[in-house]
């Protein structure tokens, strides 16, 4: 009987002693997971600010280019005469940039800013070959027809721009509103 008394005792030692293993295994993981909660939250705000600032940062790049098409539209409008050597790209520099950033953001975004920088290059191509072929008087309608290309990278502008607006935070498009 004592030999009984002495294993159960052992066993109810043992078992207490694995439960509280548990218990402290159990609390050890509790913290773990609200750590990789905490990490995970601090990544997807990183992650959240840096699209943000990409959008922003594209807003910024569509606004450039609505600009340039507004100034060669009044270069073209204008009687004077263009330089035939000048370098006509509406494309801001860091269009490249910029695509990749909307690349890694959303495909349809990609998408528009892929046919916008074709509709810019074939404008350009097309004030480069005015300013290079046409006399300084500029007659004839090929005005027209690159005013019409420059309206419609206007107009594709502001469509991209009010696609990448749904994708900000109220706080980022307020801030940038003016821009275009």
């Amino acid at each position: 009987m004592v030999i009984l008394a002495a294993i159960t005792a052992w066993y109810a030692w043992s078992a207490n002693r694995q439960a509280s293993a548990a218990e402290s295994q159990a609390k050890a993981a509790s913290k773990q997971a609200e750590a990789a909660e905490r990490t995970l939250a601090h990544l997807q705000s990183q992650i959240d600010e840096q699209t943000s600032i990409a959008l922003a940062t594209l807003l910024g790049s569509v606004t450039e280019l609505r600009e340039a098409a507004a100034h060669w539209h009044q270069q073209i409008i204008r009687p004077m005469p263009l330089d035939e050597t000048i370098e006509v790209n509406l494309l801001p520099p860091q269009w490249v940039a910029s695509l990749e950033r909307a690349r890694k953001i959303s495909p349809v975004l990609f998408e528009r800013l892929q046919s916008l920088q074709r509709s810019s290059r074939d404008v350009s191509r097309s004030i480069r070959q005015y300013c290079a072929t046409m006399p300084p008087n500029r007659s004839g309608g090929e005005p027209g027809r690159i005013q019409e290309q420059l309206q419609k990278v206007d107009h594709d502008c502001v469509d991209v721009w009010n696609g990448i607006a749904r994708l900000l935070p109220p706080e980022h498009v307020n801030a940038a509103v003016g821009n275009i």
